[in-house]
């Protein structure tokens, strides 16, 4: 807590509205980020815009932070908002296999998985079938000729 408050400190008083914090607007938000790019040597725009597209899927989402905390933190009334930004990476998906299976690896088994598959089959002699209108009609076609 001695980073958060000490940076509220900082800019305590600073914006004429009464916010903790001086809200900048997007248009000097953009100014900055480029004066952050060319310190950083990155050669291409970069917006607002994909700074929080960054923030919401590689910062939060990709980190396993989960789906409806990053749609508060981004302000989104709708969680299909934040869906926009949830790209599923295969790292992701191992991640979250990896987690699966220390939640619940212990509580089942694959005994008797070299078993040979049971003889059982679903009898679906009874089945109803209900043909399309191109069977029926190649069935008619094959009746009439």
């Amino acid at each position: 807590m001695e980073i958060p408050l000490a940076i509220l400190e900082k800019y305590k008083g600073m914006d004429a509205a009464g916010r903790l914090l001086p809200m900048l607007t997007k248009e000097s938000m953009n100014i900055h980020l480029k004066k952050m790019a060319v310190m950083c040597g990155i050669n291409r725009p970069i917006s607002f815009h994909q700074a929080r597209h960054t923030f919401g899927s590689i910062i939060c989402l990709s980190q396993g932070i989960p789906i409806e905390t990053v749609s508060k933190i981004m302000g989104h009334k709708h969680i299909k908002t934040t869906q926009r930004y949830a790209k599923v990476t295969q790292d992701k998906i191992d991640r979250d296999v990896d987690r699966l299976n220390d939640a619940i690896g212990d509580k089942f088994s694959l005994f008797g998985i070299d078993a040979a598959p049971s003889t059982i089959r679903k009898d679906n002699t009874r089945r109803r079938v209900n043909p399309s209108w191109k069977q029926r009609a190649i069935v008619k076609q094959m009746m009439e000729g």
